[in-house]
């Protein structure tokens, strides 16, 4: 149940002060480690001298985050009964609101003393894990073959798992009798990965922690991918 909640509505500044107004909302959804739908919210301000401030289910007395910087973030997670909820709180969320709150500036400090400084608000998204960032693979024609070798089809399939990790599906060669298909990492072709004597090779791959493509237990960092089709030969025994 905790990964089937619907989106959080948002809603405006109900009766403003004359210093209040609507800040700029972005809700952005994904998954924990526990498979359970987790929803980022970010209310940011036009003023950097402007309060962010978020609440949920129109209390402005009692905002969840509030923020001098003019950004305001936090995290909720989806309950068992399909209800967002802020973690160790009891009340389902049923609607957030953004608020920009005009606060005035404090006194000017006398000329002889340092003003202090403000740190620019933070507008860089959260970097995303390096699972999810693995490039799309290059396919490597090979060159040298023998008379019953060649470059085989080779179709990628590329598909992102609950927690947003990207998996790539390999797929050489066809189903043919008396045909091997074989698949290749980086151009090595001593020795190949994977070999199957149907015709078809078939191969999943994982994006790592490292955002590099790697076979299921395999150390091995794949940065290119060959497919190789072999007709078998004719052995003539001539001992009779």
């Amino acid at each position: 149940p905790c990964s089937t909640c619907g989106p959080i509505n948002a809603v405006n500044v109900k009766n403003p002060e004359i210093n209040e107004g609507n800040g700029k909302l972005a809700i952005e959804y994904g998954f924990n480690d526990f498979g359970c739908r987790i929803a980022t919210l970010v209310c940011s301000v036009s003023d950097t001298d402007n309060e962010a401030v978020i609440y949920f289910n129109e209390m402005k007395d009692t905002p969840a985050v509030t923020s001098m910087n003019g950004v305001a973030m936090i995290a909720v997670t989806c309950s068992e009964n399909t209800r967002f909820k802020i973690q160790a709180s009891r009340t389902n969320i049923e609607n957030v609101t953004c608020l920009s709150r005009d606060v005035t500036p404090p006194p000017s400090p006398p000329p002889t003393t340092v003003p202090p400084t403000t740190q620019p608000p933070s507008t860089a998204k959260p970097t995303p894990p390096p699972c999810t960032t693995c490039p799309n693979l290059k396919t490597a024609e090979i060159i040298t073959l023998e008379p019953n070798e060649m470059n085989g089809p080779l179709t990628i399939e590329y598909f992102k798992q609950a927690d947003g990790c990207r998996t790539a599906n390999i797929i050489c060669g066809v189903v043919k009798e008396a045909t091997i298909a074989r698949i290749h990492f980086n151009e090595n072709m001593l020795l190949p990965f994977l070999s199957d004597l149907t015709g078809e090779a078939r191969l999943e791959l994982i994006c790592g922690d490292n955002s590099e493509w790697r076979a299921f237990q395999s150390t091995i960092n794949v940065a290119n991918i060959s497919c190789l089709v072999i007709g078998k030969l004719m052995i003539f025994d001539g001992a009779k």
